[in-house]
């Protein structure tokens, strides 16, 4: 028997394929060696079982490169069921209204920059270069965003005035200005604690105020981070600070990235679900949940989307 089912969370989508034999299953301590090649000790008489435990194998290793799941349910009285979990790739879309609630501090915002296919209804095509965090305060209902950037299009909730560099804005607003309409919330999987809050608080004090840094100014930081890693980790303080480094670095003072990396070292796409975090403490962030805001209108000037590719670019 062979069913399929599809499942959509808040922020993912899965396809679910149970096949199911209820013929006489295994004992629950031989369910682990189902997957390897030798299902028995002896291959004599094991023909059948060594082709099963092949085959198993490939599938469960195609399955963990598409970063899916794969379990085995099995008695000996009620047959085996076999469970193939797949996210799926079409583009999940929200409207800002109705998620703004479930915005947490620490889930991360991207922003797509000028992208040079022609096909942008493609996740594979989006040309992230911009990323922020969500900020939620108690007094302010409307969530906050964490960023680092060349623009002076909004002002700065906390100082009270535009600034280039680290800024606290309102989130709907940094959408509603951004020159291009593309952008992703992908929530933070962990459990928050004060001291991890405190830590990230402490931080936007400490560098709230800072410039943002000259095209050069990035290339070497980015060299650096990338080539001597643990070399320059270690610094008193920063000059200036651009976006994936104040990201990366608000990360590893919560505790969630390892101090040990220079947080200069990161890029956008490392934030992307292409790639995979080096996470502590067990947490991850979930699939790219593309935001739809009603009021914004689209830019018809590619002037200002090559402007904006270039601010956003780090």
């Amino acid at each position: 028997e062979i069913s399929l089912e599809l499942f959509e969370t808040e922020d993912d989508k899965k396809a679910i394929i149970k096949i199911t034999d209820t013929s006489i299953g295994k004992p629950e301590g031989n369910i682990p060696k189902i997957f390897n090649s030798f299902s028995g000790i002896s291959r004599v008489g094991t023909q059948g079982e060594y082709t099963i435990g092949m085959g198993l194998s490939i599938v469960k290793k195609f399955v963990e490169l598409n970063k899916g799941f794969i379990g085995i349910e099995s008695k000996e009285d009620y047959g085996t069921t076999v469970k193939l979990e797949f996210p799926l790739l079409p583009r999940l879309e929200k409207n800002y209204e109705e998620i703004k609630s479930r915005f947490q501090t620490g889930d991360l915002i991207l922003f797509e920059g000028v992208h040079l296919s022609p096909d942008t209804q493609k996740q594979d095509f989006i040309n992230w270069t911009h990323v922020g965090m969500v900020i939620k305060l108690p007094e302010t209902p409307e969530p906050l965003l964490w960023e680092s950037t060349d623009l002076k299009t909004i002002p700065d909730m906390e100082l009270k005035k535009r600034k280039s560099g680290p800024q606290l804005v309102y989130l709907k607003e940094r959408l509603l200005s951004y020159q291009t309409d593309t952008y992703a919330v992908r929530y933070l999987k962990t459990a928050r604690n004060i001291e991890m809050i405190t830590a990230l608080y402490n931080f936007i004090y400490e560098v709230h105020q800072l410039p943002f840094p000259k095209d050069v100014q990035i290339i070497k930081k980015v060299i650096k981070g990338k080539l001597f890693k643990r070399l320059f980790r270690k610094k008193s303080k920063f000059k200036n600070i651009f976006c994936t480094e104040l990201i990366a670095e608000s990360y590893i003072r919560m505790g969630l990235l390892a101090s040990t990396e220079a947080s200069s070292g990161y890029l956008p796409a490392d934030f992307t679900s292409k790639k995979q975090l080096p996470f502590l403490k067990g947490a991850y962030l979930g699939n790219e949940v593309f935001i739809y805001v009603p009021e914004k209108q689209k830019s018809e000037s590619k002037e200002l989307l090559i402007q904006q590719g270039r601010y956003g670019a780090m």
